[in-house]
């Protein structure tokens, strides 16, 4: 890991700390997570990770503390970079236990000057949502959890694309069940 690399994430984990966030301790680490920094928001819901890969590329993860039945986080999201001031952000005290039900967050983002630009149905209660930005440069796509009678159904989610470095994309996939205001917050960030 370069010492810029070390620099970004400690600094990360420096402003989450000043904004109230507890730094939690590393267990196991494995060797491909350099760097691992491991934070708790102040109301104890949500977990911010970030780590470096060995070739410099950093992910942030953040996830609900509440558990499923089968011990997995409650929702998550999963993004190259993002930055303190978006984790902040997107993890607000209040509304963190809502449903991210597509037209919860399209009506919030509808709000922003969003427009809903493509509804396709994919099945009796599978449909896919895409709202993009007023520039059309950003783009929140949802898709319903599909309750696939023998079990095959999928488990939905979000897909948030926005203009990264280099010309490229900059992708953040969430679950279906992440709160409407950290999706908003997500969508609405730089």
């Amino acid at each position: 890991m370069s010492t810029d690399t070390e620099q970004t994430l400690t600094a990360w984990a420096d402003a989450l700390t000043e904004a109230g966030w507890t730094p939690q301790p590393n267990r196991e680490v494995p060797a491909h997570l350099a760097g691992l920094r491991h934070l708790t928001d102040p109301a104890g819901a949500i977990e911010a990770r970030a780590h470096a890969y060995p070739e410099d590329g950093i992910e942030v993860t953040l996830l609900s503390t509440a558990r499923l039945p089968g011990g997995g986080a409650a929702w998550h999201v999963i993004a190259g970079w993002l930055s303190a001031e978006v984790v902040i952000a997107a993890a607000p005290a209040e509304g963190a236990e809502d449903a991210a039900v597509g037209q919860a967050v399209g009506d919030r983002l509808t709000a922003a000057g969003w427009t809903l630009q493509r509804f396709e149905v994919l099945g009796p209660s599978f449909a896919e949502y895409q709202w993009a930005s007023p520039d059309d440069t950003r783009w929140a796509t949802f898709t319903t959890p599909d309750p696939d009678p023998d079990g095959n159904g999928a488990d939905g989610g979000w897909i948030l694309s926005r203009p990264g470095d280099g010309g490229r994309q900059h992708r953040i996939t969430a679950s279906a069940s992440t709160p409407a205001a950290a999706i908003t917050a997500l969508a609405l960030s730089d």
